[in-house]
Formats: C-alpha cells, structure tokens, sequence
C-alpha cells in the first residue's frame, strides 16, 4: 500500500493546503482572497487547479472583450427577433441599469426598489 501523501502547508498557486478533506482524495485549500475549499489532489499537484475560481474572474475581466467576427455579425442580422427574446434582453438591460443605481446609491429605498421590479416585470413591449 502506498503512503498517504501529506500536502497540508503546501501553497499551489494561490492555494495554501489546510487539511485533508472528508472526501477521499480532496483538501481543504485556503485561497488567497479568503475563500475555504475542497480542491482534488490530483489538480493541485498536476497545476489544473490554482485558485478558487478568482484568478480565472480576474483574468477575464483584464481581458479586453474580444471584437465581432464578419461570421457572427451576418449571423445576427440574419436571427430571427421574437417577443420573447426581446423581452429577455430588456429584462437583462433593466436588471444591469437597477444594479448600477444600487452601485451608486440613487435606489437604496426598500419601496422603491420593490416599485422598480415590479414596473419592469409589468411593462408591456
């Protein structure tokens, strides 16, 4: 039988190794930016696994957004527009724009935050 690997004090990337896990073959990884979770022991020591998930957000979001293909903007004007579909986008348009009110402040009112869902999720096109 082979020994049982011990990693506990062990930092893979942004992962510093805590414990043994109560699943088999997992660890309790502390990261970086304070989150606590089980990561496989085969993904830490291989380098698939470096964070929690923060470092793949943080890179993505330093990413500029990659620009529209010939492809994909004949696509489009080619799809065809239900109701429906534009209901979704208008719900997500609104939902980003109530967010970024929240962000600055301008709907910190319990009723007028309620008022607000309530007019988006009634509003006929």
């Amino acid at each position: 039988m082979k020994p049982k690997l011990e990693l506990a004090g062990q930092r893979y990337g942004r992962l510093l190794v805590q414990k043994r896990s109560k699943i088999p073959q997992y660890w309790v990884c502390l990261c970086d930016c304070g989150k606590i979770c089980d990561i496989k022991q085969a993904n830490l020591r291989v380098g698939v696994t470096r964070s929690c998930g923060c470092l793949f957000k943080e890179v993505k979001a330093a990413r500029p957004p990659r620009p529209w293909t010939a492809e994909e903007i004949e696509r489009l004007k080619t799809l065809q527009v239900t109701p429906g579909v534009l209901a979704l986008e208008l719900n997500r348009t609104r939902a980003n724009i109530e967010k970024k009110r929240r962000e600055l402040g301008l709907l910190n009112d319990n009723r007028k935050r309620h008022s607000s869902r309530t007019d988006a999720k009634h509003t006929k096109m």
